[in-house]
């Protein structure tokens, strides 16, 4: 990455309100190829007692989330996973250097697999520049041209690519795709991490529809401006990703504005260029039904993934179809993977509870109302009898007279204690605010008033 590893993870988790669980660090002495390891984290404390997580079964290993990261130079995986599922995960981080070996595998006790291992689209020779700040090494030289003329100032300097991405040395490497590797050590890729500098589209252009059948979510590092030379760009990645059925979720654009020129202290502005970030790519629920080789098992990865990074809805669309063909044998492990009870749990509390939703548009304008809204000088005006009338005569009133004080109650609901139970506290409070939030701007929509916190009609 452009920044340092661990200030961008640091970054995109505080903007979903996660931090980076951190789990005690122990001696590894295996050797450096691949280390597997069984740490005994502190993943979660009863009375001040740290608890051991439960030994992981290794023929559960299909049922768990095989989560990859890239360009793991710095260790640790770059996800808002939190440890009390660490039962449910099989990690593994990569790196094409071997003298970050050590470093990745005393700072990640956590994942099971660290593997030295140049990952690109195909396999054969390639040079790997290691760069005056080593984690913007990459099998790509720097730019002839943008990488000169790039920078950002951060807290402390002009953070200058044609500073940073001068190669301080060239290894040779033989490279490997990620497919033959998955082949070699027979992995499964349910979620794939990328931070390879610019190499991000012959990665994955080499990954066959077959290697990524079951992949569910993508973290792709992206770029508008071409740091490295035959750099492939943020649309060129979206256009690939999306004939292998997937869609852009979320940007996290890094966090300083760039420039493409240095100008000096008092002439410089607020803004500048998005250069760089990170794009979360899910997978639509229909090509994992039409392709993948357990589209249920597929589904709750993707739904659990989806809760990670706080889209509460797309993991109900997933766990929807999901149970439309129930897998008993996925089901029956989820004392032991706990994501899939979680999920289990979550998806049967909401088809027990009766649900409301806010007016559509056209509960509240009628056609003409709407058109109206484009003549010059027209004023329009909702009539809210008759959008309340619209409204229900599809939505029960009774119904809702009945739930809409719960939902205005700031005492959490029973989705939200779930979530605080399940680790996913920042989420159950983001739950808790938008519900309250969408039942107040419901009841003003339709005309309705409270009184001492009582709906009147």
């Amino acid at each position: 990455m452009i920044r340092p590893l661990k200030r961008l993870v640091h970054f995109i988790l505080g903007r979903l309100g996660y931090a980076i669980t951190r789990l005690p660090r122990k001696a590894i002495s295996a050797p450096v190829a691949e280390v597997s390891t069984s740490p005994t984290p502190l993943d979660s404390t009863v009375g001040g007692t740290p608890r051991k997580p439960k030994t992981k079964n290794p023929e559960l290993r299909p049922l768990r989330l095989n989560m990859h990261h890239v360009g793991g130079r710095s260790g640790g995986f770059p996800m808002p996973f939190n440890s009390q599922f660490y039962d449910s995960a099989e990690l593994y981080i990569y790196d094409a250097d071997p003298d970050c070996a050590a470093q990745m595998k005393s700072a990640s006790p956590h994942v099971d697999h660290v593997i030295t291992a140049a990952v690109g689209g195909t396999d054969g020779k390639s040079k790997f520049f290691v760069n005056y700040d080593p984690f913007t090494s990459s099998l790509l030289p720097p730019h002839p041209y943008y990488a000169a003329r790039s920078s950002y100032q951060d807290a402390s300097c002009d953070y200058i690519t044609g500073d940073v991405l001068v190669p301080l040395k060239t290894l040779s490497v033989e490279t490997r795709s990620i497919d033959s590797l998955a082949r070699e050590r027979s992995l499964q890729v349910d979620y794939l991490s990328l931070d390879v500098q610019g190499a991000e589209y012959d990665l994955l252009a080499g990954a066959t529809e077959s290697m990524l059948r079951d992949t569910v979510g993508i973290m792709c590092e992206f770029s508008f401006l071409p740091l490295y030379d035959r750099q492939k760009l943020f649309d060129e990645v979206v256009t690939l990703l999306r004939h292998k059925g997937f869609f852009v979720a979320t940007l996290f654009p890094h966090g300083h504005p760039w420039a493409t020129y240095r100008s000096a202290i008092g002439w410089r502005g607020d803004k500048g260029f998005m250069a760089v970030g990170d794009a979360l790519f899910m997978r639509d629920p229909r090509h994992i039904i039409e392709h993948a080789e357990r589209p249920f098992l597929s589904l709750l990865k993707l739904a659990f993934i989806s809760m990670c990074f706080g889209n509460v809805s797309y993991a109900l669309q997933c766990l929807e179809e999901a149970y439309k063909n129930p897998d008993a044998d996925a089901l029956a492990a989820k004392a032991e993977v706990s994501y899939i009870g979680f999920l289990d749990d979550m998806y049967a509390l909401y088809c027990r509870e009766e649900h409301i939703y806010p007016p559509r548009f056209s509960h509240l304008w009628t056609a003409e109302e709407s058109l109206a809204r484009f003549q010059d000088g027209a004023v329009v005006s909702q009539d809210k009898k008759d959008a309340r009338n619209a409204y229900f005569s599809e939505v029960n009133r009774e119904s809702f007279f009945s739930l809409a004080p719960r939902l205005l109650d700031p005492l959490p609901t029973e989705f939200e204690k779930l979530l605080v139970k399940n680790g996913f506290a920042p989420l159950a409070e983001s739950v808790r605010e938008k519900r309250i939030t969408s039942i107040k701007q419901t009841i003003g929509a339709l005309g309705l008033r409270t009184e001492n916190g009582t709906l009147m009609s």
